[in-house]
């Protein structure tokens, strides 16, 4: 999915989306936090995107492997090869997608946009602005693949 495509979706789930009421962010954070945590599988694929200014190394999409509490690989889904060591941390599994909402909350960012998954309460796209008014700071996360028992 390209930028394009992207703001298609971001246009599409603005009235499902949360703002960036602290309060109320971090309420909805822990209510879906729990929500996932209900619903996780032990094992699980997802694909996630970022959308950046950033390297096309460290945007994706990725697929991401985990097993138990464990991400045990991290492949680009359209060639299949394994994402180096150093841009590991960018394709995090669910439960860091979590942790990055929490990390701009606690970075105090101007705006963060979050729409979840009604059925699993994980974060299906997280848009982030760190700074108002700055460029090339905002960052947008979307679940291209959820997650899903390997079979």
């Amino acid at each position: 999915m390209r930028r394009g495509a992207l703001l298609s979706v971001l246009a599409l789930t603005v009235s499902c989306s949360t703002g960036t009421e602290p309060g109320n962010l971090r309420l909805e954070i822990a209510t879906h936090r729990l929500q996932w945590a209900a619903a996780r599988p032990a094992d699980y694929t997802y694909a996630l995107a970022r959308y950046c200014f950033c390297w096309t190394a460290e945007q994706g999409p990725v697929r991401v492997r985990v097993v138990g509490d464990s991400v045990v690989s991290r492949t680009y889904v359209e060639t299949g090869d394994t994402v180096a060591s150093e841009y590991a941390r960018f394709f995090p599994d669910v439960d860091g997608l979590f942790q990055v909402i929490d990390g701009a909350v606690a970075a105090g960012a101007a705006d963060i946009q979050v729409t979840w998954d009604d059925q699993r309460g994980f974060p299906s796209l997280i848009s982030i602005d760190y700074v108002a008014h700055a460029v090339d700071d905002e960052v947008s996360l979307l679940v291209t693949e959820p997650p899903a028992t390997p079979n």
